[in-house]
């Protein structure tokens, strides 16, 4: 399909039309993004698809750049892959991350209940995440995901938290919640 001269001008000067970057698409779009928007919003998206994005692609885009980060997986052990990567390549601070959203989907993906779910981050994915000093974001989106530390996002002003209870599935911490809360001030 063909278009005008001038939209396709208008398109490629205007950064806000290229600023959404998913890991899943083919290295070459993923550098063609990168040429049209510097400070992207990275999508992580491995929930629906069977196998986990390619951890080289991170690499495409430094974190330093990122101005959203939006991960989804599937379940735990998915999970854990991300963020034992991101433990030994992000280095804080993430000064342009604006945005974060985390979205445990093994609630979706749950066959029988002797999978259950946790939705409880811990252990060295809670280090990874809670060594993140994020002092520029304003947006948060917990799912199914509940951090059991404070994390380091005192600008927060927006912050969503979504948990889909079904049988077997572990208590919300409260303490950790509220610990939670009180990181981030801004929130009203």
């Amino acid at each position: 399909a063909s278009v005008s001269r001038r939209f396709r001008q208008v398109a490629l000067e205007h950064s806000s039309i290229w600023k959404h970057v998913s890991l899943r698409f083919s290295r070459e779009s993923i550098l063609m993004y990168k040429a049209r928007c510097a400070n992207p919003v990275i999508h992580v998206d491995s929930s629906s698809d069977p196998s986990p994005v390619e951890m080289e692609k991170f690499k495409l885009y430094p974190y330093q750049q990122w101005r959203g980060l939006r991960v989804a997986y599937k379940d735990r052990n998915e999970g854990r892959r991300y963020f034992q990567h991101w433990e030994e390549t992000i280095q804080t601070p993430l000064d342009t991350l604006e945005e974060l959203m985390i979205s445990n989907n093994s609630s979706i993906a749950r066959v029988n209940a002797f999978n259950p779910l946790f939705i409880h981050l811990d252990g060295d994915d809670l280090h990874t995440l809670s060594s993140w000093r994020m002092p520029n974001l304003t947006r948060l989106d917990l799912r199914n995901v509940l951090p059991l530390a404070p994390l380091q996002c005192g600008s927060v002003t927006s912050f969503s938290f979504h948990v889909c209870f079904r049988e077997g599935h572990e208590d919300l911490n409260i303490a950790a919640f509220r610990s939670l809360l009180e990181a981030m001030p801004m929130v009203r």
